[in-house]
């Protein structure tokens, strides 16, 4: 086959366990692919606080930036959670392992939590454990500041219409009184003015102010994001193609978007250590998982004039960092 990948899936309802597919075709309830050399990965949910024994069948070893050149064989491994998600009662997903030659090839390390926000689950082989961060690019100033301040910062920082405090508090899910109290604190910090209409406080952003046009800068990191990713393609050996696609191509992230690669390259160390730290970039940059279909450059051209689904989704919104992959096949 021309490529395996391994399948996570974004809800409670379909997050089952994993499979190794061949020739899948990516459809809505894909969480993210990813794709390591010639080997299939094996696949397994995760729980938190709970200790799975692998099965070691064709062999597994968890990749990660953290353990490329270990070897050796992991038999256990467990889960812990950072940070906190209202609501949130367990991080399920999927990891990807491998062996090649009794040696670790890097490969994208997988996990979603229960609502389907990104995350990136990196195993450490040290003690076995593995950490999973989350941050949703959709909402990033909620997302870093938190709780209801951050909601009300997000709603005050995008809006530039005039609300009543509890036009506000609808708007960002802020208790009434909390927001009155919040809108006060950002009233003199210069983000609002308010004026009294009737029996009604009305509150507005400033427009021109500068610590909220700073604010505003949070909400294009779509596109900081991608940027980087074209920069650090610039250094790609020869013979390197790297295409973004999906959603951040797009620039429509939302909760549950990742950043999806496909790389055609040969085979050789110099270019697989290349993809491993160009990857581990990404994932520092952006705090999103980075999946990878890897491709050689014969194995491409053949998907390519054998019609596979997955090289017209990757065609359909590609944005080329290096090479041409819309060029070849």
């Amino acid at each position: 086959m021309w490529c395996r990948w391994i399948v996570a899936t974004s809800s409670p309802s379909t997050s089952r366990g994993g499979a190794v597919l061949s020739g899948a075709t990516v459809g809505s309830t894909l969480r993210s692919v990813a794709y390591l050399g010639d080997k299939i990965f094996e696949a397994f949910r995760v729980d938190v606080g709970v200790t799975h024994t692998m099965t070691t069948e064709p062999g597994g070893l968890p990749c990660s930036p953290r353990n490329s050149g270990a070897s050796g064989l992991l038999e256990r491994a467990s889960v812990r959670r950072v940070g906190s998600t209202e609501g949130e009662d367990g991080v399920s997903g999927l990891v990807g392992f491998s062996r090649r030659r009794g040696r670790c090839r890097w490969g994208s390390s997988l996990a979603s939590t229960m609502d389907g926000t990104p995350s990136i689950c990196s195993v450490d082989n040290t003690d076995g454990w593995c950490t999973i961060r989350t941050m949703n690019l959709s909402t990033p100033l909620a997302s870093v500041v938190g709780d209801a301040r951050g909601r009300l910062l997000e709603a005050v920082v995008r809006s530039d219409r005039p609300h009543s405090i509890r036009g506000w508090s609808r708007r960002a899910g802020v208790n009434h009184a909390h927001a009155r109290s919040l809108l006060a604190e950002f009233e003199d910090m210069g983000l609002v003015s308010s004026e009294q209409v009737g029996a009604s406080t009305v509150v507005v952003a400033v427009p021109n102010n500068a610590l909220r046009r700073r604010l505003q800068g949070l909400f294009s990191v779509a596109q900081d994001i991608v940027e980087a990713a074209r920069q650090g393609a610039q250094s790609a050996p020869a013979g390197v193609t790297v295409t973004l696609f999906g959603s951040l191509a797009r620039e429509s992230v939302r909760m549950g978007s990742d950043v999806d690669l496909c790389v055609v390259a040969p085979t050789d160390p110099a270019t697989e250590e290349w993809i491993r730290s160009y990857v581990e970039m990404l994932q520092a940059v952006s705090c999103l998982p980075v999946n990878v279909l890897r491709f050689t450059p014969t194995d491409w051209d053949e998907a390519s004039a054998n019609g596979e689904h997955i090289v017209d989704a990757i065609r359909l919104d590609a944005v080329v960092l290096t090479g041409g992959v819309g060029e070849r096949g």
